[in-house]
């Protein structure tokens, strides 16, 4: 059998993190088999003849090496060869000849032995026959090539840097195994790969790869040599590549167990303690349940020193749980754990292993998590020594037990376009998220709050946004009939509750009548309160009206050095909008204030939001909470989840990723009747409004410090009566009537068959390479080219599934369908879509499904064996319209008036630290107030204010 063999299969012992949308199936990993050397310095020899079977002929230039290292060599024209400074101990050695069956055999090699070894290798007749390779291979070959390299080659750094040079001698078929889509891939020559990051090119003996949606297997033999370069840099990012590859391995881990330096060397090593072997959940927080479900295992002796000197067994009966604290996990598996996390078990309790931690026994052994990850893309001869000189040791201190509360802090600031608003405006607003912790930014909060309150303390809107890097944007619309006076603008994550709500932010916000007025500060230059890594860089500062105002920025640090920024800008006129005195601005709120410490000895309250959440109780039919197994399903999307309650029904459900509304329907696991239960859905967390605290001033003293004054302008001048004007409520049904005949109007149609021809995984893939012109740009379609002033977002054609307009965000909505429900797809571009105004500008898609209630997931309300409910998800955001001259766009109504542009992201380069905005100028002369605030990558706030002038031509 081959000796280099690898597999990830589901384990009957699944262990699960209850962290929704994170959590993977475990997976097990049958170790490479890596033999290798026990004791340094000590090598032997092994020589012989290699001849075929049958003949007995010679086998000239054959391949011989030990499996998984760098050590090998060539038989010479007699088929002679000599393989020396072989490690003392056990190795596998492999011998190989193209139209041959390569041969594997198990050596035990004493320090000076010299071994003959003499092999008859036998033809292989598969490998004889032709194999005719087309020039180009077809889109299903290179499909399953990206799915192959995914499983091969892993998906770590270096994985990345890895290259398949000869993939066209590789072989793939799919089958139907026990239900299951089976890929399987096999090689008739060795796969040559080249390992840029870490320096060695390797030849790949693939024998076989079997993977379904939940394990996988490779076999194969492999040898390994060491790239060659001049260049000392390049030599020196090798070594330091493999020592990373090194370091919290499994190979490092079994070699630290044996030293009896497992803390020493970085690692933390936990258990299940007695009465939890078998539990499927754990808390996203570790801290809790530390002492409690788990406990600290530590190896009392090391590894027990075998019958052959140099191979040692370690005595393993638990489940371990190991840490490495050394370095940092780009996946999270608990919320206060940033670093690499894995799960070892074993057959038999027993590990065996030599002195440099190579497993001798892989299939006892089942590995998952982050050592997982490290396939071919991360794999190390066994032959090579680490740098010990190189290794940073870990310290002793720094264990899981001294995780506290405040290390999970995260706070908000928000910055609106204005500090004041009129009656009927709207509030543009950018919310960035401060924390204690920049590392776990991914592990926290996906949902942000931000509510508008009213002087009586209620809340009079709510918007409910992602976090996505740490910012989210939104508006609020103020209503015309608004009644004026100090709203209070109040931002928080439900995670934050846990804490002091001196965390929550908490703005005044005054809202004035349409015919208030207030006389304008003398506002000339910098604001006092500003960062000074924020500089303008531009020429000029004065511009005519109506014309493009381009302004260059650039963020250094203190010296001199390029910083990527996350920016929003606001560009108001200085003429109309007056700054107030104590104005909050990111600089002063954005640090975190110092707190209390509290170390975190118990279940906090209110758990981590990963998306939209579901907080609820389930009661049987006889009324009575009770453990019970829930399947949710959302919408028609055919996306179900498995929601398991406690002993008192009660249940917790995020991560759902939906905006607007849709249709959550649950039914009871393993019934497929009338659905007998009850379920009971809870309202969300909302922080108590404490007038005391927030200390919000009336609205007189705003007026007050605003030095307002009335005067009834707007009621002389000039009244004109305007059309009427119908808006829809959003995602609000499409009049059918109104609605042109998409198939006679369509630039492009095509059915659903045409659409699975193209691509069964994605149907905006299967757009992309069928509408010409059709592309993804950060994440959202656009149909041709489009002005570079506009983000990829705001020229998203507009997107109608089932007769629903889709607000924001239509192409993620698209992911989400699979392309086997769609019964049709219509395009029409930019002059054929004017029957939709102007947000047809960008083109529009119609998608219509097989059911055709896609968007609104109905068609299970009226299924009796499911209950059935409408949970609101992500709030819409318009986009800002600034002023625009383009004759093509000439009807489209602004936004502007004191607020001349707004926008949520302006992103610096990285490399130069520099970015542009651009906007259109009003067609009045004006002063132009422009306010820039946000953070840089390493999360410090930023802010800068400056000032342009508008004359008239």
């Amino acid at each position: 059998m081959p000796f280099f063999t690898q597999t990830m299969t589901q384990s009957k012992k699944a262990f699960k993190i209850m962290k929704p949308i994170k959590t993977s199936f475990i997976i097990i990993l049958l170790s490479l088999i890596a033999i290798s050397n026990t004791l340094h310095g000590q090598t032997g020899q092994v020589r012989g003849r290699l001849r075929d079977s049958k003949t007995l002929e010679p086998l000239p230039f054959a391949n011989v090496f030990i499996n998984l290292t760098t050590l090998g060599t060539a038989s010479d024209p007699l088929g002679n060869y000599v393989l020396s400074n072989i490690p003392a101990g056990t190795n596998e050695i492999v011998f190989s000849f193209v139209g041959y069956k390569s041969i594997q055999k198990i050596i035990q090699l004493q320090p000076g032995e010299v071994m003959v070894l003499d092999v008859l290798l036998e033809v292989d007749e598969k490998e004889l026959e032709s194999v005719v390779i087309s020039g180009s291979r077809d889109k299903e070959w290179d499909n399953q090539l990206k799915r192959f390299e995914k499983i091969f080659l892993g998906t770590t750094q270096f994985a990345k840097s890895c290259k398949i040079l000869n993939p066209w001698v590789i072989e793939f078929k799919e089958i139907v195994m026990d239900g299951k889509n089976v890929l399987t891939a096999s090689s008739f020559r060795p796969l040559e790969i080249e390992n840029s990051a870490l320096g060695y090119r390797i030849d790949y003996h693939l024998k076989s790869l079997i993977s379904t949606s939940d394990s996988y297997t490779i076999k194969g033999e492999v040898r390994m040599e060491e790239l060659k370069s001049a260049d000392p840099k390049v030599i020196k990012n090798w070594n330091q590549n493999r020592n990373i590859a090194y370091e919290g391995s499994l190979r490092h881990f079994l070699k630290s167990i044996v030293e009896g330096k497992v803390i020493e060397e970085g690692f933390n090593v936990y258990t299940d303690k007695s009465g939890y072997e078998n539990n499927p959940y754990r808390s996203a927080v570790f801290a809790v349940q530390l002492d409690k479900s788990i406990q600290t295992y530590s190896f009392k002796n090391p590894g027990i020193e075998g019958v052959t000197k140099g191979e040692f067994t370690i005595p393993i009966k638990q489940r371990l749980e190991v840490h490495y604290r050394l370095s940092n996990s780009r996946l999270k598996v608990y919320s206060d754990v940033p670093y690499p996390v894995s799960w070892i078990e074993v057959n038999g309790g027993v590990i065996k292993t030599n002195s440099n931690g190579i497993l001798l026994n892989p299939s006892s052994l089942f590995v998952s998590g982050a050592m997982n990850e490290a396939r071919v893309g991360d794999l190390l001869p066994t032959n090579y020594s680490q740098n010990s000189s190189e290794l940073l040791k870990a310290p002793l201190l720094g264990s899981n037990q001294d995780i506290k509360l405040e290390q999970l802090i995260e706070k908000p600031y928000v910055q609106t376009d204005k500090p004041y608003y009129y009656q009927g405006e709207k509030i543009w607003f950018k919310a960035y998220i401060n924390y204690s912790n920049q590392e776990l930014m991914d592990s926290l909060s996906k949902v942000l709050y931000v509510e508008l309150i009213g002087s009586d303390m209620l809340i009079k809107q709510t918007r409910t946004l992602p976090i996505i890097g740490g910012s989210a944007a939104g508006c609020f619309e103020l209503p015309s009939d608004l009644s004026p006076n100090n709203y209070i603008l109040r931002s928080y994550t439900q995670w934050m509750l846990n804490f002091n709500q001196d965390l929550i932010f908490v703005k005044s916000l005054p809202v004035l009548g349409l015919y208030e007025r207030v006389v304008p500060l003398n506002e000339t230059s910098l604001s006092p309160a500003h960062s000074r890594e924020v500089k303008f860089i531009g020429t000029s500062t004065v511009f005519d009206v109506q014309e493009r105002v381009d302004l260059d920025f650039e963020v250094k640090d203190s010296i001199g050095n390029p910083i990527a920024t996350d920016l929003s800008v606001s560009v108001t006129n200085a003429d109309n909008v007056v700054s107030l005195t104590d104005e909050l601005n990111i600089l002063q709120s954005f640090p975190i204030p110092n707190l209390t410490p509290v170390t975190l000895n118990a279940e906090p309250i209110y758990p981590i939001e990963y998306g939209i959440s579901l907080n609820g109780q389930y009661k049987n039919k006889s009324g009575k909470s009770k453990k019970a197994n829930l399947i949710a399903v959302q919408g028609n999307f055919k996306k179900t989840v498995s929601v398991q309650t406690d002993e008192h029904g009660k249940f917790w459900l995020t991560g759902l990723q939906f905006n607007d509304s849709t249709v959550i329907s649950f039914q009871e696991s393993g019934k497929k009747k009338k659905f007998e239960g009850n379920l009971t859905i809870f309202k969300r967390n909302e922080p108590t409004i404490n007038p005391l605290a927030i200390r919000i001033p009336s609205i007189t003293k705003v007026k007050e410090n605003l030095l307002q004054h009335s005067i009834a302008v707007e009621s002389r001048r000039e009244t004109k009566v305007l059309n009427e004007v119908v808006i829809r409520e959003q995602n609000e049904p499409i009049n059918k009537n109104i609605i042109p005949n998409s198939y006679a109007k369509a630039d492009f149609s095509f059915t659903g068959a045409e659409i699975v021809t193209s691509s069964r995984a994605s149907l905006v893939n299967a757009l992309i390479g069928r509408i010409p012109g059709l592309t993804l740009i950060n994440g959202y379609l656009r149909i041709g080219g489009g002005s570079n002033l506009l983000s990829a977002q705001t020229t998203e054609p507009l997107i109608i599934i089932d007769g629903v307009q889709m607000t924001s965000n239509g192409t993620q909505r698209l992911y989400q369908i699979m392309p086997e429900i769609v019964d049709r797809v219509d395009v029409i571009k930019y002059g054929g879509a004017a029957i939709y105004g102007t947000r047809g500008g960008n083109g529009v898609i119609i998608v219509t499904t097989k059911s055709g209630d896609y968007a609104s997931g109905s068609s299970l309300k009226n299924d009796t064996s499911f209950f059935t409910l409408t949970l609101n998800g992500f709030s819409t955001t318009p986009t800002f319209k600034g002023f625009n001259y383009d004759l093509s766009n000439r009807y489209e109504i602004s936004d502007s008036g004191s607020t001349i542009f707004w926008t949520p992201q302006l992103y610096t380069d990285e490399k130069t630290g520099q970015a542009t905005l651009s906007f259109y100028a009003g067609s009045s002369p004006a002063k132009y107030k422009i306010t820039l605030e946000g953070v840089s990558v390493s999360g410090a706030p930023l802010r800068g204010i400056f000032f342009i002038e508008i004359k008239s031509k």
